[in-house]
């Protein structure tokens, strides 16, 4: 399929709440799609599916569709890539229990963290992180609010900054399941596995495996991602044959991670490739 990245924006397909590291609740984001102008949106939470069902119901109350939808955190080879699934079975009994070892280690690295956190004389304890995770899914950028929210840091950039990134002090690495197993899990659950924000990445030598182990597409659209970028991944979709993306990579109104919601996307066209996709991996399952 020949795809313009010209056309009006009408869709955003890569949204975060509080479920995972957004700053709004499911139904405060679908709110928000419909004050845009947005048609077409998909809750795309990092390793949870909890807040879909809550932004459906809100998006069949203001015309907004809603796409189930899922952002794995995935490693290859130590480099952390994230797969999008859309029109995902969130209520998968085989997801359940997938995001159920993920979200269990999430907790035991917040703990590990927190006392990382001490002998570089910070004390916060589990109760004043878990008062500042709305979802299930602990992650950094919770502990880095629940920094700048007691004084030990300015904003949560220097959190990371001097903190929480690879190499600082109170880093721990995350567990992840492997690019190749997220790819198949979203098969069998009935989704769409698409490529997230490869942004300058070299993928070309992996790029195979992943399509023989089920990748469907690729996120040409994102914040991340300049003209060349998403002129190179374009092209780079067509020549596989595969399908298109895009998204802000909305995380909230302050812009700290992603753009505004709508401020990136894609064309209704796009969102009907996607669904067909989905319906025929559904018949397939």
């Amino acid at each position: 399929m020949n795809y313009s990245l010209q056309e009006p924006v009408m869709a955003d397909l890569h949204c975060h709440t509080q479920i995972s590291d957004g700053r709004l609740t499911p139904q405060e984001v679908v709110v928000l799609a419909a004050r845009k102008g947005l048609s077409v949106m998909a809750i795309t939470d990092h390793d949870s599916a909890s807040g879909v069902a809550a932004a459906e119901r809100e998006g069949a109350g203001r015309g907004i569709e809603v796409i189930p939808g899922i952002e794995f955190n995935t490693d290859w080879q130590g480099t952390e890539v994230h797969i999008l699934g859309y029109g995902i079975d969130a209520t998968a009994q085989m997801l359940r229990q997938q995001l159920a070892q993920l979200q269990a280690y999430r907790k035991e690295r917040a703990a590990k963290i927190l006392e990382k956190l001490r002998v570089s004389g910070i004390f916060l304890s589990f109760q004043q992180l878990s008062a500042n995770v709305p979802g299930e899914t602990f992650g950094r950028p919770h502990i880095a609010r629940t920094l700048v929210q007691y004084g030990y840091v300015s904003d949560e950039a220097e959190a990371f900054r001097c903190y929480l990134r690879k190499g600082a002090p109170a880093y721990i690495p995350g567990y992840k399941i492997t690019s190749s197993e997220g790819i198949r899990l979203i098969r069998q659950i009935g989704g769409v596995p698409v490529l997230a924000h490869p942004g300058k990445e070299d993928y070309s030598q992996v790029l195979p495996e992943w399509i023989a182990n089920g990748l469907q597409g690729i996120e040409v659209v994102h914040p991340d991602h300049d003209a060349r970028d998403e002129g190179f991944w374009l092209s780079t979709a067509q020549r596989y044959r595969l399908l298109i993306s895009g998204g802000s990579d909305f995380h909230g109104p302050d812009n700290i991670h992603g753009a505004d919601l709508g401020s990136k996307g894609v064309s209704l066209a796009v969102v009907s490739a996607l669904k067909d996709q989905a319906l025929r991996n559904q018949k397939e399952g």
